[in-house]
Formats: C-alpha cells, structure tokens, sequence
C-alpha cells in the first residue's frame, strides 16, 4: 500500500507486522545505498573535518549566507546530475552546454518524492536536478527575521 503521508506510511508498516514485508515468501531486499547509520556516519565526520579546518566560524554566519551557501550546494547537486546524465547519454564534450536547457527542462518537471527505483544514472541524474530545483526553490521562502 502506497502513502503519501510518511507517517502514515510508517503507522501502516507497524501495525502489519513482518508478514506484510515479504513478496512471495521471499523478504523484500532492503533499498540500495546508505542506511541512517552509514549516512549519519559521514555527515558528522564532514561536520567534524569542517570544525577542525575551519573552527566554528560557520555558526557565526548570517542567516542569509547560510542560505547562500546551501543555495551553491543545491545548484552544484544540477551541476553533478547534469554531468552524470551528459556521460549516460554520451554527449559529446564540445556539445554540453548546448544540451543543458534539455537536462534543466527534465529535472525542473521530475518528481522529487518519491526517488527513483531505477538504477539507470539518466534516472538517477534527473533526480538529482529535481532535488536541487525542489530545494532551492524553498529556499527563497525563508525570511531573515
């Protein structure tokens, strides 16, 4: 059964036990990539490596440097999308410019949630340029008071 309410979703998940979690007989395999433990890992390693390179000086930022800041690193998860898509496809490298409006179109019209099941990188690269799209539009919703 399909939610668009993740708690919901997880409610769901809990009143119907383990039965509900196999296809025929078989567990469903967990989902590819990081799990909370590994991906938790490495933010707080990043966190850490930032506080010993640079101190702490991020947390005296503005409010609106940071969201300057998570603004660049959304437009470079489009910037990579856009790199990986432009290798899956195999364009040439003097036509990658030329063909960015086609990735930007896809990725700005792709639904963020929920991710793709594909492990096609076209796929996956789109997605990315969704996330991007999604966040930094949001981004501009925040005020600075």
């Amino acid at each position: 059964m399909k939610h668009r309410n993740l708690s919901a979703a997880a409610a769901h998940a809990r009143k119907a036990g383990p039965h509900q979690r196999t296809r025929g007989g078989e567990p469903i395999p967990e989902r590819p990539g990081y799990g909370f433990g590994e991906w938790s890992g490495i933010i707080t390693d990043r966190l850490r490596a930032g506080r010993d390179e640079y101190g702490n000086g991020s947390f005296a930022l503005p409010r609106h440097e940071l969201l300057r800041e998570v603004s660049e690193e959304a437009a470079d998860l489009a910037g990579w999308g856009f790199i990986l898509w432009s290798k899956a496809i195999g364009v040439d490298l003097e036509d990658t410019l030329r063909r960015a409006p086609e990735y930007l179109r896809a990725a700005s019209h792709a639904t963020v949630w929920p991710p793709p099941e594909s492990k096609d990188p076209r796929v996956i690269a789109v997605w990315l340029g969704a996330l991007s799209h999604a966040v930094m539009r949001h981004l501009d919703r925040i005020t600075d008071d």
